[in-house]
């Protein structure tokens, strides 16, 4: 197999450097000389991966034949996702060939506490069946139509979570006010409860 030259020249150069996880300067060529070939090496492509992305390659270790990096990956974080996707990647020097060899993730931010929505709904239903006046509540009828405030319930945090949060807390709530004798009435798009 004939290599293009800029991918000779990478693979001289990696053959003067030690083995093992590259620091410093060696790091520092290897990082560029990678992103000069990159785009030249059958399977780089895989998930979308360009050159412009390999800034954030972590951890170059050089074991003869084999070139790995672990790279950083955030299509989750733009839909909402706490954590960033992790790709390990293999350069194979000898077969001139790219591989993602393994996937995992990372947790970019902290998660969001521990939440339980059938604690959360019996707190609303007994303010509700006391007939209380609370900023989770608002009363359309003297007591007997009430409206979940459920953003004061449960507040904004990642997109992903907050939905599932907000599901999980109108399904405990419904099932609590029913077995009380309330029927679901909502307004609009907010959860309401009337009585019989």
């Amino acid at each position: 197999m004939t290599f293009p030259n800029e991918f000779v020249e990478f693979c001289r150069l990696l053959s003067e450097m030690d083995p093992g996880v590259l620091a410093g300067e060696n790091n520092s060529m290897a990082l560029s000389g990678l992103k000069n070939t990159w785009d030249l090496i059958p399977g780089s492509e895989e998930s979308s991966t360009t050159s412009d992305k390999l800034h954030r390659a972590e951890k170059l270790t050089w074991e003869p034949p084999i070139l790995s990096f672990t790279l950083e990956r955030h299509g989750g974080t733009v839909n909402g996702s706490s954590r960033a996707e992790l790709h390990h990647w293999e350069i194979d020097t000898s077969n001139f060939r790219a591989k993602i060899s393994k996937r995992g993730s990372r947790q970019l931010e902290p998660t969001a506490p521990r939440f339980y929505a059938k604690a959360c709904a019996e707190k609303v239903a007994n303010l509700i069946l006391k007939g209380e006046n609370h900023e989770y509540l608002t009363w359309k009828t003297e007591h007997e139509w009430v409206i979940i405030n459920i953003g004061k319930v449960i507040p904004e945090s990642f997109p992903r979570t907050t939905s599932g949060r907000r599901k999980r807390f109108r399904d405990e709530l419904g099932k609590i006010m029913v077995s009380k004798g309330w029927i679901r009435r909502d307004h609009g798009n907010k959860i309401g409860f009337e009585k019989k």
